[in-house]
């Protein structure tokens, strides 16, 4: 889980990435990220931008829920958007309202790598003076973004962001769930991404892997992710589940009933 810009505290650093950077629990349950949200949100003196947490939702909401296989027209492996069309199809089958629309917003990933370079170099740049021998060579690439960027390129990027997660807040606004697929491929070895998704040439950089959850950050709205299946070779997919502002609560409701509507992620077994 991702919660809604400082909804969980940030302390020390919470400067860090500033406004795209937030902290969240991980669980191997919907019941654990509940318990670890519960005991990590709310207001703390040492982060004086954070929040309260949302009040507890009573009843249960028939909620409008949207959801797509991808966004931008970027590529998604099959495997992916299976996994949230079958999200789809599970919430379809309650008192949901379950519809196929997506945003009309451009690719997050440039502007946020952009802007998270020109970050990384703010709080890290002099590690290109004094560590730069050390350094990975993707680490050292996003360093060295930071001092080629101009302050106009700067201003721009930062109003094309603002626009497109205005864009996307407004898309938002008229739904209370939107679906995407967890990430746009299988996971891979270690520095061993692939070059296709869905037969397209892609960059070697993390945005073609997981393209969606950039949304999330550059909108400030919480987002979480649920592994539905398992591919041939044991591998999770998953959905991402967006939701509005300070609505953590009813995103994890819905969690929860989509991980019983889905039942226990068996192991792998061969002819299965």
């Amino acid at each position: 889980l991702k919660p809604g810009h400082r909804r969980i505290p940030l302390w020390p650093g919470s400067d860090d990435w500033e406004p795209y950077s937030d902290v969240g629990p991980m669980a191997g349950s919907v019941a654990g990220l509940i318990m670890m949200f519960d005991a990590a949100a709310g207001p703390d003196s040492r982060d004086p931008a954070s929040l309260r947490a949302a009040p507890e939702l009573r009843g249960q909401d028939r909620l409008r829920i949207s959801w797509g296989r991808t966004v931008a027209n970027l590529p998604v492996a099959a495997a992916c958007s299976d996994a949230v069309e079958m999200a789809a199809r599970l919430l379809a089958e309650t008192r949901h309202s379950v519809r196929h629309q997506t945003p009309e917003v451009s690719d997050p990933g440039p502007l946020h790598d952009l802007l998270g370079a020109v970050e990384e170099y703010r709080i890290r740049g002099a590690m290109l003076d004094s560590h730069a021998d050390v350094l990975m060579p993707e680490t050292r690439a996003i360093l060295e973004i930071g001092p080629r960027t101009s302050l106009p390129e700067l201003a721009s990027a930062r109003a094309a962001a603002d626009r497109l997660a205005a864009k996307f807040r407004s898309f938002m606004a008229d739904r209370d769930i939107f679906l995407l697929p967890a990430t746009a491929c299988i996971a891979f070895p270690l520095r061993q991404p692939p070059d296709q998704i869905a037969g397209r040439p892609v960059l070697p950089d993390w945005p073609s892997y997981a393209p969606f959850n950039m949304l999330a950050n550059l909108s400030g709205l919480p987002v979480a992710t649920l592994p539905l299946r398992l591919t041939d070779a044991g591998l999770p997919v998953g959905v991402l589940l967006f939701a509005n502002p300070g609505q953590e609560r009813r995103l994890l409701s819905l969690m929860s009933e989509l991980e019983r509507l889905r039942g226990p992620l068996t192991k792998f077994r061969q002819g299965h």
